[in-house]
């Protein structure tokens, strides 16, 4: 059967969904292709057909199926919360996950908690019979899912209209072996009226296209983290010679009373010394001998190649950050997520980064480090450390990511970061997380025994590191310690916290780059 022919979407001329027993409501499943998943465009346009479906007396609620990549709970501005992983593996209600769409007349249900195995929730028996009570009970069900979502099928299963989102001509393939046996219920093709990069969408909760999408700022490789004239200077924040690339808003109905949506920044540190120097700008340096014997010694650091980081007196500032109380997670299976944190700490920023004067002149050859894979979560520092002790000792590069859940420190146990899937499957069979970007710098030394004793000070601290090799042009090697793996800034809140409880507030969050662990 022939798919409708692609059209630009418009939200004031929504497909006829397909007639239905009188009481019952529809399963509408848009789903998003691809070429369009960049950017919030297409979850944007499941709330504008959730939206349209209310205007005509529906009894709607729109769902966020992606469980790797959680947004729509952004666009109601609100807390990820409790949603669908909560309802189907921690028992919570429908009166918990269902939650009002602010200043509108349909309600919505978040991804929820962190999925170990999306597709095992979306599968489950406890997720189709929550689905069929609501259709039974005269709701529509908008449910917005990315193709590439392991369980989407059986999210296709039940529906009983389809709506494609997808950028002209470019998913044909792709949407002939997705949509098999489901062809008969796509009530409409859609995608941006340019086919260029979509933009975030008015919900009434921003201005439509003009919000700034954290995963777009790139911060500057982490090589080029020191300024070396010592002077220091600002900007505005990532930029580049092309200016913003082109976005196409979906148009939205009026909403209630927009706010400014708030911008990532970057900004330039300064202020090193000639000797040594870290990821912050603050004058904190480590004091070795004095008088002549200190001079000496910084000049033997910086011919072997140190860069040094700034002590702190705060030994045992993080000893309220988990809650001892709580109950030790099962391994694998804590609610966890990446982005969820109630109320949200204050975003650290990206720097800018300037040239290290250790490598001056050198570009870093190693790449980018975007791939890490869960083994674990944990309640409690200490289990998180004996994890980590267990994929040492099988020869697994592990590190831990704090994260917090509605105001419950968890401990993600990763094996990573690695710079493709292959690398990290070849290594740990645990779920793949592809968007690991960013990390706090806290140094880098061509001094392997400095590098070891500054980490053993740090895990004093609670503060949790991993080291990275990193490659130079001209054959120049050197470690750099790096705290945390984020996919956004937001998730970055609670480390930052950590380091600034640590007295390391100011060390930078930038992109991870290096050599792959492990390798």
């Amino acid at each position: 059967m022939t798919r409708p022919s692609w059209d630009p979407f418009d939200p004031g001329n929504l497909p006829e969904l397909s007639a239905q027993t009188e009481g019952r409501g529809n399963l509408v499943v848009v789903v998003s292709t691809p070429s369009i998943r960049d950017g919030k465009w297409a979850v944007g346009a499941a709330v504008a057909v959730a939206d349209g479906f209310s205007e005509e007396g529906r009894k709607v609620t729109v769902v966020d199926a992606d469980l790797d990549l959680p947004s729509l709970h952004e666009l109601m501005d609100a807390d990820v919360g409790e949603g669908v992983v909560d309802l189907v593996d921690f028992g919570a209600s429908a009166n918990r996950v269902v939650r009002d769409a602010p200043g509108a007349r349909y309600s919505f249900i978040s991804t929820g908690s962190y999925a170990v195995d999306p597709e095992k929730v979306l599968e489950s028996e406890i997720w189709r019979v929550f689905c069929e009570e609501l259709v039974a009970a005269g709701h529509t069900i908008v449910v917005h899912i990315t193709s590439g979502v392991p369980g989407i099928h059986a999210v296709l299963g039940p529906a009983t209209d389809v709506v494609v989102l997808t950028s002209d001509g470019r998913d044909d393939e792709h949407l002939d072996s997705l949509l098999v046996g489901c062809e008969s219920l796509v009530r409409g093709v859609y995608g941006p009226h340019t086919g260029a990069r979509p933009a975030p969408v008015d919900t009434g909760v921003g201005e439509a296209g003009s919000e700034t999408d954290l995963r777009d700022a790139e911060p500057a490789p982490a090589s080029e983290i020191h300024p070396i004239d010592g002077s220091g200077t600002s900007s505005g924040g990532p930029t580049t010679s092309e200016g913003p690339p082109a976005r196409d808003p979906v148009p939205m109905r009026p909403g209630p009373a927009q706010r400014e949506p708030a911008k990532a920044e970057g900004k330039r540190r300064a202020g090193v010394d000639s000797s040594f120097t870290d990821g912050s700008s603050s004058g904190r340096r480590w004091i070795w001998i004095g008088g002549l014997a200190a001079a000496v010694t910084g000049i033997a650091l910086w011919q072997t190649g140190v860069i040094d980081l700034p002590r702190s007196s705060s030994v045992d500032s993080e000893s309220e950050v988990v809650p001892e109380s709580a109950p030790d997670a099962v391994p694998g299976e804590a609610e966890v997520d990446p982005v969820s944190s109630r109320p949200p700490p204050p975003e650290p920023e990206v720097i800018v980064p300037g040239p290290s004067p250790l490598f001056q002149g050198l570009a870093e050859t190693s790449g980018a480090l975007t791939y890490g894979a869960q083994e674990a979560a944990y309640q409690t520092w200490d289990d998180a450390l004996d994890g980590l002790g267990d994929l040492e000792a099988r020869g697994l590069p592990g590190l831990i990511v704090p994260v917090v859940v509605d105001g419950t420190t968890y401990f993600r146990l990763l094996v990573g970061p690695f710079s493709d899937a292959a690398a990290a499957g070849g290594v740990s069979s645990g779920r793949l997380d592809r968007n690991l970007r960013l990390a706090f710098h806290l140094g880098e030394s061509a001094d392997a025994d400095l590098v070891d004793a500054r980490m053993a000070e740090l895990l004093d601290l609670r503060v949790p590191t991993y080291p990275v090799t990193v490659e130079f042009e001209n054959g120049v090697v050197a470690t750099r310690i790096y705290a945390g793996a984020f996919s956004s800034q937001a998730e970055a809140a609670l480390v930052a916290g950590i380091l600034s409880e640590a007295g390391l507030g100011e060390a930078p969050l930038v992109s991870i780059t290096g050599v792959s662990r492990g390798r």
